[in-house]
């Protein structure tokens, strides 16, 4: 009496392959889905700039200057920080402006303005890229821009050093 053969049980590549010729619309989605998400995940970092999160500090207006050595905070951004975000805490006598415009001074003295990323009734928030920060000493000045357009310094500084 002769046996029959038994028959070899499928391996993994051989039920893809007829999973593939049974279903060519369904595996093909299936793909292209996985390849969508690889390569979406890949690129998102280059997207959106480093993945951490901003190192924040909170400033009070100052009435002195640099020479007169007045109090600095130091702020160390950690490796992956997106940047800095600054609260700018505003004077009780502060004139309610339609608007405000920051500016900071970096160590080399160049200036430019930062856009306000929120405002509450007595700050302004503001935000810099790790990448337009280096160590030394900045100040930033506060301008209250009125209805007219015109600007009035508010008298101080704000002052901070990135190590």
């Amino acid at each position: 009496m002769a046996r029959a053969p038994i028959a070899a049980k499928a391996g993994f590549f051989e039920s893809v392959r007829a999973f593939w010729s049974r279903q060519p619309g369904l595996a093909t989605a299936i793909v292209a889905i996985v390849i969508v998400a690889g390569v979406a995940l890949l690129v998102r970092p280059l997207f959106s700039g480093t993945s951490g999160s901003y190192a924040s500090i909170r400033l009070n207006l100052s009435a002195a200057d640099r020479a007169t050595g007045a109090e600095t905070q130091t702020v160390e951004l950690p490796p992956g920080s997106r940047g800095l975000r600054i609260e700018l805490n505003l004077p009780g006598q502060t004139p309610q402006a339609k608007n405000y415009r920051v500016e900071l001074l970096d160590p080399q003295q160049s200036s430019r303005n930062l856009t306000i990323a929120e405002r509450k009734a007595q700050s302004l928030i503001v935000t810099i890229p790790a990448n337009e920060l280096t160590r030394g000493s900045y100040i930033i000045r506060v301008y209250a821009v009125n209805a007219d357009g015109t600007e009035q310094r508010i008298r101080g500084n704000y002052f901070f050093n990135v190590g």
